[in-house]
């Protein structure tokens, strides 16, 4: 059972890794150090590495009656979840401490809105985030669109020769804006609207764009969503100890009936060295019987032997 278990937890590192390195494929770029904390290709590679790596240990383990292996993959499946556990706590303080510095939740989400156009999987993140809580860029409530000035294509600097020059994503625009322009009768609204909705949106103010674009930032909706589902995650993360300790026992149980058996093997093998030696003890006392007996028969043939006459 136990490396049933392994080979299927292998089968899905593997295909956490494949899915890794299509990312990669998808979107080669240089990796920066920032990137290894927020990018999802480079989390992926680690994760599924991670699986394989540990999974593997289990299943030769299993296979090949390791107890060194067995009990490094129990040891490693523990220490994971811990990790999750470690990995969700953190998660929780950077977003709701803001005395973190560059580690703080804001200054990630700022780095990828500086990385929008460099990263395409940052970007297709940022665009989720943005459509599904109707925000847009990042720190402030009610113009948080501006911190994609920012971003260097989106900037309204002087020396800033990009066509989006100060405008913001596709994704920030409200999705009643986009309804609007799909159901004219003229087929070139949608063109022209979806245009205008984030077109020059950096030199407008609020008020200009309350109909066209999300003028709040992400920041304080993904603090909301957490906080909401606080409890939610709490609960997922205490039920996961559940299978976490069966694998663990079922492994240490294996574990011990591998140690067992080799006891038992190892008993008698010593059974059976104590049963040759004494076999060949007999052996040596049955030969050393023979030759004395041997000795002391032959001086009574030759006493026997009749005294020749003169």
């Amino acid at each position: 059972m136990d490396y049933n278990i392994s080979l299927y937890l292998q089968f899905f590192g593997v295909a956490v890794l494949a899915l890794a390195v299509y990312l990669f494929v998808k979107d080669f770029a240089d990796i920066e150090a920032w990137e290894l904390i927020i990018n999802p290709a480079t989390l992926l590679v680690f994760f599924g590495f991670s699986i394989c790596i540990i999974s593997m240990m289990g299943s030769l383990g299993a296979l090949r009656d390791n107890i060194f292996l067995l009990k490094c993959f129990a040891i490693s499946v523990f220490a994971c979840y811990l990790l999750t556990i470690i990995f969700t706590f953190s998660t929780f303080v950077v977003f709701f401490t803001d005395s973190l510095g560059a580690w703080s939740a804001q200054e990630l989400m700022l780095f990828a809105l500086k990385k929008y156009h460099s990263n395409r999987n940052l970007a297709e993140i940022v665009d989720a985030i943005q459509n599904n809580l109707q925000c847009c860029g990042v720190s402030s409530i009610g113009q948080g669109y501006r911190d994609w000035g920012s971003n260097r294509v989106f900037n309204c600097s002087l020396s800033n020769p990009q066509p989006e020059k100060c405008g913001v994503p596709f994704s920030c625009c409200r999705k009643s804006v986009l309804t609007e322009a799909a159901g004219s009768s003229n087929p070139l609204l949608p063109a022209m609207r979806s245009l205008q909705c984030w077109q020059n949106a950096l030199n407008r103010q609020p008020i200009e764009l309350e109909h066209d674009i999300y003028t709040r930032g992400c920041l304080a909706p993904l603090r909301a969503v957490l906080e909401t589902n606080a409890v939610h995650i709490g609960i997922v993360m205490a039920l996961v100890i559940v299978p976490v300790c069966v694998l663990v026992c079922l492994t240490n149980i294996l574990a011990k009936q591998i140690d067992h058996q080799h006891y038992l093997l190892e008993r008698e093998a010593l059974r059976n060295e104590r049963r040759r030696k004494r076999k060949q003890s007999r052996q040596r006392r049955e030969v050393i019987l023979v030759e004395n007996e041997e000795t002391n028969v032959q001086p009574t043939r030759k006493d026997s032997q009749p005294i020749k006459s003169k």
